[in-house]
């Protein structure tokens, strides 16, 4: 299960092409170091897409200034590296939610709290008062019934339910999304 990442980004990395994810999309693997707090992991990685880096270059242009990035035209392994290693040179980026968001860092969902009050309610359906991630942070790869009942909820988890209830305009976009999801746990049988 992907743990927690908290801190600032020091270093990034494309390593790789992976195959398709649980949407059916090729992946690239980000992989990522982090000054973090002692206890936290200092190292991690994300998987995103062609389309995901397209979109976070469309947030740094248009919640920051975007000089000098030059986002490539070709999806390449090459490419996209020495575009995160422009994207890392910049001190306002390193600290923005769009780089956090994309790299799957600084966000939880833990401060959530699903159907305890009402206040709390409105935080989930109201995305003016809780800030949810542009990315979904990275899913977790459950094996067993086990696993599946004995882990600890994953960040990835809690947005999924998030969007679950902000997803009104889309929901059928949505619903493709918590299905090809679902469809990567193991199936249960039940008992005998």
């Amino acid at each position: 299960l992907p743990p927690y990442y908290e801190g600032t980004p020091t270093f990034t990395t494309v390593a790789a092409l992976d195959p398709p994810d649980f949407r059916g999309e090729e992946s690239y693997r980000i992989e990522f170091q982090l000054d973090a707090e002692a206890g936290m992991p200092q190292e991690g990685f994300v998987h995103r897409s062609w389309e995901d880096f397209k979109k976070f270059d469309h947030l740094l242009t248009t919640h920051l200034l975007n000089f000098g990035l030059q986002f490539p035209t070709e999806p390449t392994i090459d490419n996209l590296d020495a575009y995160m290693k422009r994207v890392i040179e910049h001190s306002t980026i390193l600290r923005s939610n769009p780089l956090s968001d994309f790299l799957g860092i600084n966000w939880s969902g833990r401060d959530l709290k699903f159907l305890q009050s009402l206040p709390d309610f409105m935080q989930v359906v109201i995305p003016a008062l809780y800030r949810a991630p542009d990315f979904a942070p990275e899913p977790p790869i459950i094996d067993t019934e086990e696993e599946c009942i004995t882990a600890e909820e994953t960040p990835f988890e809690i947005y999924v339910y998030l969007m679950a209830f902000r997803s009104k305009e889309v929901l059928e976009q949505y619903l493709q999304f918590f299905r090809s999801f679902m469809d990567t746990y193991p199936s249960f049988e039940g008992l005998p």
